[in-house]
């Protein structure tokens, strides 16, 4: 019985120990996926000891940063960005409205009106 709960106790104390290095690692490199082509402007991420990280998103295109620690939330144009793997509308400075996603270590933008079915071409 005292050897089971030793082993017990040892497994737990090591898988806390790992579970700490996991969460403590460097996230690497987080990508902006902008499928629209509107100017996004400066983007912010949060990692979850709350430094910021930015990156500015000029257009179209996959934007990529090096981060430390795990992604808690982001910002664009100012708006938050949950990572719950919902979109979020985020309005730009230019007045068109995106959706962006955040999953994992990226953000995907696309344009507001191919989500609404509005396929109809639209200027900038």
């Amino acid at each position: 019985m005292k050897t089971t709960l030793k082993t017990t106790v040892a497994v737990m104390l090591f898988v806390t120990a790992l579970a700490a290095v996991i969460i403590a690692s460097p996230a690497g490199l987080f990508s902006i996926n902008n499928n629209s082509t509107f100017d996004l402007g400066t983007v912010t991420i949060i990692n979850t000891a709350g430094a910021e990280t930015a990156i500015d998103v000029p257009g179209s295109g996959t934007f990529s940063v090096d981060i430390s620690g795990g992604v808690a939330s982001a910002r664009i144009n100012n708006q938050d960005i949950s990572k719950n793997g919902q979109g979020t509308n985020v309005t730009l400075a230019s007045g068109f409205v995106v959706q962006a996603t955040l999953t994992g270590n990226g953000i995907v933008v696309q344009d507001q009106q191919i989500i609404s079915g509005d396929k109809k071409p639209h200027s900038h």
